[in-house]
Order: structure tokens, then sequence, then C-alpha cells
């Protein structure tokens, strides 16, 4: 399995699974449940959209290279100062993060940490299980009312 790695933390808090089939069609409902999600969990709405747009970034490379009939799984854990998300999809190429590096830019640019794994081709299921994980950090500025800040650059 290739990967590229940075230390991310264990998941805790709480977790919500969203499964859609592997469509264009689909990535609006998925970047509405995670905008919503994060809004629900208490994160300001800035965080909210650019955790919105890190999902709809990993998402769409996967529904682009998705092989027939598949779905993408997000996984979102946060807890009150990190969102932890796992998008996985089944992809007919193994080069799928190469090939997004726009995407990928965007991704590292909106998250505290990104990585991705990706698995041999497996037969049973036709295609390269690919995996993208970032994790999204609140953080707290020195200002007089300790007013909320992005993650750190």
């Amino acid at each position: 399995m290739d990967s590229a790695r940075s230390d991310l933390p264990a998941r805790t808090g709480s977790t919500v699974g969203i499964r859609v089939a592997a469509q264009p069609g689909q990535l609006m409902m998925l970047r509405a449940l995670t905008e919503t999600l994060a809004l629900v969990a208490g994160f300001p709405i800035d965080g909210a959209v650019d955790i919105r747009l890190a999902v709809d970034e990993a998402a769409t490379a996967l529904v682009l290279d998705a092989t027939p009939a598949t779905s993408i799984d997000c996984v979102v854990d946060y807890d009150d100062t990190h969102v932890f998300v796992q998008v996985s999809g089944l992809c007919a190429s193994r080069n799928v993060v190469e090939r997004a590096r726009l995407g990928w830019h965007v991704l590292r640019t909106l998250t505290t940490s990104v990585t991705f794994d990706r698995a041999d081709y497996d037969p049973a299921r036709g295609g390269y299980p690919i995996t993208v994980r970032f994790l999204w950090s609140r953080i707290r500025t020195g200002g007089p009312n300790g007013s909320e800040g992005r993650r750190p650059h």
C-alpha cells in the first residue's frame, strides 16, 4: 500500500458516516451534509465552509475516477476543536491523487494535515481502494475575547 502520511491524531468524539453513489450528481448531497454537520457541531461558518470544500475536493477526485456502480464513503469524526474526515472510494486508476494536483493543493491549504492511502488493485472489487484523510483544527487566537481563528498554515 502506498501512502503519503503525516501525524494525524486518533479519532475521538462523535462520528457520522455518509455514503453516496460515486456519481457527480451526488456530490451536492455530500457537500450539504458535511457543511450542515460542521455547523450543527458548533464550528464557525468559515470553518464549515473549509471542511465542506475539503470534502468536496477529496470526493470529486474519487468520483471522477470511480469504477461503475460503486459508492463514496465519508466518515466525519469531531470534537470541540477538531474535525477528522476520511473519504474512500474504489477507483479505476492508482493515480487519482497525482491527477488531482490542484485539488490536493486545495486540501493542503484548507486543512491542518492531509494523507492518502491507495491499496493494490482488488480483483474481487474491480478497482483500487483509495482513501483520503484530513484533519481540520479550530484554533483560538490571542484576541481580547478569545476569538476563533482559522487553522495555522
